[in-house]
């Protein structure tokens, strides 16, 4: 199965082409993983006609500026031109989306 990653650290495709009704939905996975501990969630939200955009990053061994500075491009990569748009974490994955969104509402 192909997975339809948007502009997320693990997509081949560098973007992706939104229709004003698709809906794009943002897995963040927990400390200690990668993008593929969220991959069957993925693979059922595709076929339930979701975008989807795992994102990958290091948790272990890395400060939380880098994991917010990696995940913040990698979020906003996966957004461009989203007409709408979901986001689902397990552990930290919802602390980084939780201070992405923060981050975001500010500028």
């Amino acid at each position: 199965m192909l997975f339809h990653t948007a502009g997320c650290a693990n997509s081949e495709a560098k973007s992706l082409n939104y229709q004003v009704d698709d809906e794009l939905v943002v897995l963040a996975h927990g400390l200690g993983r990668s993008d593929w501990a969220m991959w069957r969630f993925a693979q059922r939200l595709e076929n339930a006609n979701y975008k989807v955009c795992r994102l990958d990053y290091a948790t272990i061994g890395v400060s939380v500026a880098s994991v917010l500075d990696e995940t913040t491009s990698q979020i906003d990569a996966c957004l461009q031109n989203a007409p709408k748009v979901h986001f689902v974490g397990h552990s930290l994955g919802g602390l980084v989306i939780r201070a992405y969104l923060q981050t975001t509402k500010k500028r």
